[in-house]
This record gives C-alpha cells, sequence and structure tokens, in this order.
C-alpha cells in the first residue's frame, strides 16, 4: 500500500514538474509598435485596446508577446528588413505587395481634423488642392488617397500632436486622422476652448479602414505568426473578449 502511494506522489511530482518546465519555455515573440493611444499607448495598464488584443490572442495559443516601442517610420522599415512582426496596419496596394496581413484586429473610421471658423467642406479629392494637409508619417488612408496624396499640400510630421496644434495655430487648414485617436488626444491635452474651436468633417466620408498585424513576405516564420495570431483572435472572439474591448472603443468616437 505504502509503495503504491510513494508510486502516486513521485508520478504527481513529474507531472507537475513536467507542466512547470513547459510553462517556462513558452514561445517569445517581440512585436516593434509606437504609441497611437487609445489603440496603442504604453502609458495604459494593457499597453491600449489593440495591445491587449494582441497580446491576449497570441497568449491563447502559448506565445507570449512583448511590445517595442519606436518610431512608425523606424518600424516599417524594419518590417520591410525581415524577421519583425508588428500590428495596427491598415492595407494599401504598397503593403500589400509586401507584407502578410493578419485577419482584422478591428476597424474604424477617418476624416479631417478642421478650424470651425474655416468652415471647410470639400466634395472630391481635387477640392482639397486648395488647403495645406497635415498627416503622420507611417499612416495610410487608403489607395484613393495615396493617389491623390502628390496632387495635394501634403505636410508630415511624426506625431498626431504636433498636427492637432499645426491646426489650432493655422500653420495647415487640415489633418486627416483616425477620428477614436484625435479625439481621445484632443480631449486629453487641450483646453476646453481649444477643444470647441475644433470640429471633425466626416463627410464625405474617407473609406473605413481595417487594422492588422503584419510581418515582411521576406520573413521565413511570417505565415506562422499570422497563423498563429488568427487563431488566438479566433478563440478570444469565441469567448466574448475582443467584443467587449470593440464596444470600449467604439464610446470613444
Amino acid at each position: 500500500m505504502g509503495s503504491t502511494n510513494s508510486y502516486s506522489i513521485t508520478l504527481l511530482m513529474l507531472l507537475i514538474l513536467v507542466f512547470i518546465a513547459r510553462a517556462s519555455q513558452a514561445e517569445e515573440l517581440t512585436l516593434l509598435i509606437d504609441d497611437y493611444p487609445p489603440y496603442i499607448d504604453q502609458s495604459q495598464e494593457h499597453q491600449g485596446f489593440w495591445s491587449e488584443m494582441v497580446i491576449l490572442a497570441f497568449e491563447r495559443v502559448g506565445i507570449q508577446a512583448r511590445l517595442i516601442y519606436k518610431p512608425w517610420g523606424r518600424v516599417e522599415r524594419e518590417l520591410d528588413g525581415g524577421h519583425q512582426v508588428s500590428f495596427g496596419w491598415v492595407k494599401d496596394s504598397k503593403r500589400l505587395n509586401k507584407w502578410h496581413f493578419s485577419k482584422t484586429i478591428s476597424t474604424g473610421t477617418a476624416g479631417f481634423l478642421a478650424k470651425k471658423s474655416r468652415n471647410i467642406s470639400w466634395r472630391t479629392y481635387e477640392d482639397l488642392s486648395q488647403y495645406k494637409i497635415g498627416k503622420t508619417i507611417g499612416y495610410s488612408f487608403g489607395d484613393e488617397f495615396k493617389k491623390w496624396e502628390p496632387m495635394l499640400n501634403i505636410q508630415r510630421v511624426p506625431e498626431d500632436r504636433q498636427n492637432i496644434q499645426k491646426v489650432l495655430i493655422g500653420r495647415i487648414d487640415l489633418f486627416v486622422t483616425e477620428i477614436a485617436s484625435t479625439a481621445m488626444l484632443i480631449r486629453k491635452h487641450l483646453t476646453e476652448a481649444e477643444r470647441n474651436s475644433l470640429s471633425f468633417i466626416t463627410s464625405p466620408a474617407l473609406p473605413a479602414w481595417t487594422a492588422h498585424l503584419v510581418c515582411s513576405k521576406e520573413y521565413e516564420k511570417c505565415p506562422y505568426y499570422i497563423s498563429k495570431f488568427n487563431q488566438g483572435l479566433k478563440v478570444i472572439t469565441q469567448q466574448g473578449i475582443k467584443q467587449n474591448i470593440i464596444k470600449q472603443i467604439n464610446s470613444l468616437k
């Protein structure tokens, strides 16, 4: 009897040690991104809505994701160089040629930020040629906007807050941007008077965009990471986690 109990205890201990060893050997993945509040925000507990989704999705398939923050322009260059993975990227024809894209993380709405006093309206992209337009480096607003960019007066800066300030002081007329992200920055950083002086122009609508996890087609492990992420994303969707996070995003718009 004692021998049987001793064997059972030994077997149990071995199983526990195997479990601990496997847990300690969980696969790790570094993701390159930059701040894009409220979606990616290193100052927040979960590092933003998209970050929370991505980390949880990888966790569900046994991968521990770690976020490294670099400027978006540098992130894009390192992605193109291979052996890197990132998220929060919008599809356009150039990127589709060089990167693999995951299933959709979330969708968003783009428009223009302007001073109310300017009373700006537009109907066609040609109408925009008379305005100075701010754009944040690394952001894409679809193929149609990209096609018109060479014909427009586009001024590029690294950060969204720079473009918001340029609208406020009249250095640019419009800032092409994602609505929820910029609305959050405005609420967080501007005075009430400054907030009241601005408005979003959402008609005509710029194309709705979808955000994705991406990596280079030159990276041999890219299809593996895209597949694993899609699997994890499906799991957190089935668990209702993704929908709850999307609901929080939509409450900001």
